[in-house]
């Protein structure tokens, strides 16, 4: 189980916008059994981790897959799946990995942490509406106030500045090993927030995106036992639907 302290010392002490340190950070998310994802520069959206000639490679057999799917229709735009698949687990390879992505799309890359493989639930929260409704629903079930938050993200603006999403952010919760998490990756709320897990992913600090960067300002904690019975209760939506969205 990850322990708050690794958390605080990987993630926390990360300075924003040091792009030699993401080799030393990977590294470091990895030895204490998180699975980092990296990201392009200032984005939500994973990089393709793969060398040119691998990648081709890929490209042509989803190329293949799809067509034995689909023999009527046109494969020639279909490419390999990137994202989740590009989950970094190997100390070793972290280093020429970084550098082939930092070459390819920007040396400040985004980090994301893959939830499943991280063995996390984390609820997300994208305005102070959301926040109070899972302080709400945390009060409600445990009679307690709720835990901090762990991270804080940067909110969303649109193309004219407004803010679509301002004052969320992520709980960090660890589940016992003999813990089984049910199928699907998200579980939405009343009042908006959400649980995630499964193959889903969040940004970490010290990742930036225009509106600001993510910030570490909590601690995972153990999953409430209320929280962990409501993600067994109902059928799991999908985060990639209209409805759902992630800050």
């Amino acid at each position: 189980m990850i322990g708050s302290d690794a958390l605080g010392s990987v993630l926390g002490a990360a300075p924003v916008g040091d792009p030699e340190r993401v080799t030393n950070i990977v590294r470091a998310m990895i030895r204490i059994g998180l699975s980092p994802i990296l990201m392009k520069p200032g984005t939500k959206h994973p990089v393709c981790i793969l060398s040119e000639a691998a990648a081709k490679k890929a490209d042509t057999q989803a190329r293949a897959d799809y067509v034995a799917r689909f023999p009527d229709r046109p494969a020639d735009r279909i490419t390999h799946e990137c994202g989740l698949k590009h989950v970094l687990d190997d100390p070793a390879k972290v280093s020429v990995i970084v550098k082939r992505a930092q070459a390819r799309y920007g040396a400040d890359l985004n980090l994301g942490l893959h939830l499943g493989r991280s063995r996390l639930l984390v609820v997300v929260v994208d305005t102070e509406a959301e926040r109070e409704a899972f302080a709400r629903s945390w009060i409600e079930h445990w009679n307690t106030v709720p835990v901090p938050i762990t991270v804080e993200s940067p909110g969303a603006q649109n193309e004219l500045g407004d803010w679509i999403h301002k004052g969320g952010g992520h709980w960090y919760f660890t589940v016992p090993e003999d813990f089984t998490f049910p199928a699907g990756k998200v579980f939405k709320g009343p009042g908006g927030w959400a649980a995630m897990w499964g193959e889903s992913y969040v940004l970490v600090p010290p990742s930036v995106r225009p509106e600001g960067p993510y910030r570490l300002t909590g601690t995972p904690t153990p999953a409430p036992e209320w929280l962990k019975g409501q993600i067994h209760s109902v059928p799991a939506q999908d985060p990639n639907s209209s409805s759902f969205s992630v800050t």
